[in-house]
């Protein structure tokens, strides 16, 4: 799915769309995975901001799960997916660690307004290493299709660890879509750029979240 504009709550919602829809194939389990970084720089304010970077992530993440709720029936609708498809939330947070706000939960709006809830009263922090999260979704099964938004400021310390779980994290999934936003103007360029491109449907997005989220 294409967003009309470069708006980070527009840019962030990912693709799970499949190049060529065929309805033959077995039902899909289409997964979309948010990964959010906790790093203690998150804290940071941008700009004069009252907001830090870690609030606007949340909201930004509420958003997002908000647009994300009329994907079913809307793709099913309009003959994009199949009858039988199902669509996943899956939300990690990440900083010298990774886990798990919710794995793999159904695209309903009370389980999903309770993640974005969970996830809101998260106060863990740490130091920034990527691998964390890449190796906490290998982890465990994902969906046939898997979609994954990254919103970080951070720089990649981690790269060759990170390179290689990253990949493989990728090699597990029939299909694999990335977007990445890099959140104030520290935001690692090359960091984002890593996670978002050379792969297909891969998309980077370098954003200044120096004020409130429209809500």
């Amino acid at each position: 799915v294409e967003a009309p504009s470069l708006s980070p709550s527009d840019a962030s919602v990912p693709r799970v769309l499949p190049k060529e829809p065929n309805f033959s194939a077995p039902a899909q389990e289409r997964e979309i995975v948010i990964v959010c970084d906790l790093s203690g720089s998150m804290g940071c304010r941008e700009g004069g901001s009252s907001f830090t970077r870690r609030e606007l992530v949340v909201q930004e993440l509420a958003l997002l799960c908000e647009k994300l709720l009329r994907f079913p029936e809307a793709f099913k609708k309009a003959g994009i997916v199949g009858p039988d498809d199902t669509f996943e939330l899956t939300i990690v947070g990440f900083h010298s660690s990774a886990s798990f706000t919710c794995e793999r939960i159904p695209l309903e709006r009370g389980r999903v307004e309770a993640a974005v809830a969970s996830f809101r009263a998260r106060t863990d922090s740490g130091g920034t290493i990527y691998a964390s999260w890449a190796q906490l979704l290998n982890s465990t099964p994902r969906g046939d299709k898997v979609a994954l938004c990254l919103l970080t400021d951070g720089a990649l310390w981690d790269e060759g660890e990170f390179v290689r779980d990253y990949a493989s994290l990728r090699a597990k999934v029939g299909e694999f879509a990335a977007c990445a936003i890099g959140c104030g103007s520290w935001a690692n360029h090359g960091t984002v750029k890593l996670v978002a491109t050379g792969i297909e449907n891969g998309e980077a997005l370098i954003t200044e979240v120096s004020a409130a989220m429209p809500r």
